[in-house]
């Protein structure tokens, strides 16, 4: 009789759950919609993706997946760039462990490189399929999205993959500052460039006569470039980046046996960044008068 009771009850109040459930979804997607798109385009593009995925969720009956989504945009619409889910192993299959784990760590890799990608569409695209496809994978009710999240993800990384490398716009800094009685000047140059052009002419300008006021002080010229090309193809630039700052030195009168010269090239960045990034900020000749 007992168990009887029990299981009646369970059925009475099952309808009453899921009208519970389906009006805290219900609430949730509609505060996330009622708060509208961001200004930043990755967050604009991160809140579009994940609405769309909440609106789909609840018309799928998917209450739990909606409400996921729903609060992810509503982060996204703060301003608040939700990072994509962290994968737990215990929850999950061996086989599907592997391949999620690679998944997460591809994404992270795009997430955290310094240069901006080109689209922020595809970058949020690959962001809100990683998810659905987690949820999918933890939740019976994630399948009924129907969505092949999955193959999303895939499709939206490789137009990542595609997108060509972003010019990584430098840093505000003065290009000429002194720092514990030493004369330190920066001189830019253009992309795989070894010519010095009218910003570097005014520094090295100053410089020369900076050194005419110093004649006791050596000359140190280090020479960098960014990551984009192979290590010897840099050194060989960044060498002749450093020859070209020399001759002008010379020809603007400081002694030869004044000046140290050394080749740097990507070997140690001025501003660290990953492979193949375009970097003005590593892009530079750096003399110092000590």
């Amino acid at each position: 009789m007992e168990l009887f009771v029990r299981h009646q009850a369970r059925v009475l109040l099952l309808p009453f759950l899921v009208l519970w459930l389906t009006a805290c979804t219900t609430d949730s997607l509609r505060e996330a919609e009622q708060l509208g798109q961001p200004d930043a385009p990755l967050d604009r593009a991160l809140y579009d993706g994940y609405l769309d995925l909440a609106r789909f969720g609840a018309k799928a009956g998917a209450s739990a997946a909606s409400n996921r989504f729903s609060q992810k945009a509503q982060m996204a619409a703060k301003g608040l760039t939700p990072l994509p889910d962290t994968i737990d192993p215990a929850q999950l299959g061996k086989r599907q462990t592997s391949e999620l784990l690679a998944a997460s760590e591809q994404l992270r890799e795009v997430l955290i490189r310094p240069d901006t990608p080109a689209d922020p569409q595809n970058l949020a695209r690959a962001q809100v399929a990683f998810d659905c496809w987690y949820q999918q994978i933890l939740a019976s009710e994630a399948a009924a999205l129907a969505w092949d999240c999955r193959g999303d993800f895939y499709t939206a990384m490789g137009l990542l993959a595609e997108e060509p490398s972003v010019e990584r716009p430098p840093p505000a800094v003065d290009l000429l500052v002194i720092h514990d009685d030493n004369l330190i000047g920066l001189v830019p140059f253009e992309f795989a460039s070894a010519q010095v052009d009218y910003r570097g002419e005014q520094i090295l300008a100053q410089i020369i006569e900076q050194a005419r006021l110093d004649p006791n002080k050596i000359v140190l010229v280090e020479a960098y470039t960014d990551t984009v090309g192979d290590a010897a193809s840099n050194q060989a630039l960044a060498q002749d980046r450093a020859e070209t700052v020399r001759t002008v030195l010379i020809d603007g009168g400081v002694d030869p046996d004044r000046i140290a010269v050394e080749a740097v090239g990507e070997n140690h960045l001025m501003d660290f960044t990953s492979d193949d990034v375009r970097s003005q900020s590593n892009r530079v000749v750096v003399i110092t008068l000590i």
